[in-house]
């Protein structure tokens, strides 16, 4: 029977560092550009190929799950290459491995994370136009590169299994906020700054119903959690929410405003009351 609880079964590796500027330690395949044009730095990788491969077969020999922070498309094709090599040596086991944020994937990329069974872990409330992309992202990669850059609706389209991880506390925890950037992939900053106005790059972003699995279900997934908790069934704990509003029956942009009533783990109330407020 299904209880509440804790359990370590995962190891995090960091295989880059990020993509903005002035830091731009995040690997990329090609270089960070200066002034428009290439310049001497590609970011850095943390851990080559080969080490990190030996990494992902050990730790799954002995039980536990790899998820690897990969953000530029250099780190992300190494960290596929690795799990490459670890599923022709040991086959295709249910260990699902995982990248985080992968924010910048090459296109011949995209299905090999379907391929591989590797699941990108999305902070959703980072594809919008804002300071992190706009002012110091995207003139670092040139236009083709920026549309690759947050490819949730690229990922979804080749049949990833798409999680959201927040990177709290990193970021701050707002999962509505992202689950409205993740359809929208804007943000109304007002018109105080037109500079972050519109959709962030052609990327279709998720629909709706792709948004909130990522964040029920396929998140429990990444967690081997899915036979117990992710979704409402009979036999699964009792781990769920009360929300102040029906976020499918609202426009879009108001999803962000959406509240919790009342918070359940386990079967018992955490937060608010069976009653309401």
């Amino acid at each position: 029977m299904a209880r509440p609880g804790i359990s370590i079964d995962g190891v995090k590796l960091f295989l880059d560092g990020v993509v903005q500027a002035p830091a731009q330690t995040a690997a990329l395949l090609e270089p960070y550009l200066v002034h428009g044009r290439p310049g001497p730095s590609r970011g850095e990788l943390y851990l080559d190929n080969p080490r990190l491969g030996r990494l992902l077969r050990g730790f799954e020999r002995r039980g536990y799950q790899a998820h690897v922070h990969a953000i530029g498309d250099r780190a992300v094709r190494v960290t596929l290459d690795a799990v490459q090599a670890m599923r022709r040596a040991d086959g295709m086991r249910d260990s699902r491995p995982s990248i985080a944020h992968a924010e910048l994937v090459a296109k011949p990329d995209l299905r090999r994370f379907r391929d591989l069974r590797v699941q990108p872990v999305m902070s959703y409330q980072w594809a919008k136009p804002a300071p992190d992309s706009t002012d110091s992202v995207v003139p670092y990669l040139g236009a083709e590169r920026v549309e690759q850059y947050e490819p949730e609706g690229q990922l979804q389209a080749a049949g990833a299994r798409i999680a959201f991880g927040s990177d709290y506390p990193v970021d701050g925890l707002d999962e509505f906020f992202a689950i409205e950037v993740a359809v929208l992939r804007e943000a109304d900053w007002g018109p105080a700054f037109p500079q972050y106005a519109g959709r962030f790059n052609h990327d279709p972003g998720l629909t709706l119903d792709q948004a909130l699995r990522g964040i029920t279900i396929n998140a429990a997934h990444a967690m081997h959690q899915d036979a117990v908790t992710g979704s409402l069934e009979r036999g699964k704990l009792a781990d769920l929410i009360v929300l102040d509003r029906d976020v499918s029956a609202i426009p879009p942009d108001a999803i962000s405003e959406t509240s919790v009533e009342l918070t359940m783990v386990g079967g018992r109330v955490v937060y608010g009351s069976a009653g309401g407020r």
